[in-house]
């Protein structure tokens, strides 16, 4: 088949062109990932950075109370079943004020053996002791308890009955809420409508269009324990009818989140 001089222009014509249309698109697409890339790397864009502050104040509704059962014996089982006496006793006070089994939790149980220095018989010499020895007198065991307590205003009479039960070393009680993640959560909304409302200010004041967020951050706090100044101490477990119930207070938690809001300006 002859191809004439006319249709070998058009074709060439073509040709060119289709070369020019895809040379044009391919220099865009390197342009425009050009330019992406300069945006997730942050170079030569507009931006505007809001900061914002959410509180929230919340009044404890759990309260931590702690305590150590020791016990002493001739033996080991002596001693382990003297302090599961006692032990039973601290659990039953317990569950008679309310509290559920699964809010009572033992963190640590010791049984070990106590001992004295033996002077070989003989008195011991202030200036020039005589040779010694450790010599075993006999066994301790020992059980170291949390305790949830979920209404906090029943916090002191938990206190006082662990002590009439026997216990030793009641710590606390350690004041805080039970869900802090949510109030967490109601800080930030809070701040970010904070560093929302200085954007929208800026916007106008500035004159600009705001566009995408670029970046965010956050600084908060967890709400703190608090201990009772009411803590009662095995020196008070010793005489329960003089110590009482303490006066306790849970007073009032903060939780605080900072937001910082970066906007692109278009």
């Amino acid at each position: 088949m002859n191809i004439t001089d006319t249709q070998k222009n058009k074709l060439v014509t073509i040709i060119i062109t289709v070369l020019t249309v895809l040379a044009i698109f391919i220099a865009l697409r390197a342009i425009a990932e050009y330019k992406g890339l300069q945006a997730v790397n942050g170079a030569n864009i507009a931006t505007i950075t809001v900061s914002g502050t959410g509180d929230i104040n919340a009044v404890p509704d759990i309260a931590t109370v702690s305590y150590t059962v020791r016990a002493e014996g001739k033996t080991t089982k002596d001693a382990q079943v003297a302090e599961a006496k006692i032990s039973k006793a601290a659990m039953d006070t317990l569950k008679s004020l309310g509290i559920d089994a699964k809010d009572i939790k033992t963190e640590n149980y010791n049984s070990y053996p106590k001992y004295s220095n033996d002077y070989n018989g003989g008195p011991e010499i202030m200036m020039y002791p005589r040779p010694t020895k450790q010599v075993i007198t006999g066994y301790e065991a020992s059980e170291y308890v949390t305790v949830k307590v979920r209404k906090t205003d029943d916090a002191a009479k938990v206190i006082e009955a662990l002590g009439k039960a026997g216990v030793s070393d009641i710590g606390g009680p350690n004041f805080t809420v039970d869900d802090p993640d949510k109030l967490q959560a109601d800080a930030r909304a809070e701040a970010i409508d904070d560093a929302k409302a200085k954007a929208e200010v800026l916007e106008k004041q500035l004159g600009v269009h705001l566009g995408k967020i670029v970046s965010f951050s956050e600084n908060g706090n967890y709400p703190m324990y608090y201990q009772s100044k009411g803590m009662m101490t095995m020196d008070a477990v010793a005489v329960p009818e003089a110590s009482g119930a303490p006066t306790l207070s849970p007073g009032e938690q903060k939780i605080t989140s900072n937001v910082t809001i970066t906007y692109e300006i278009r």
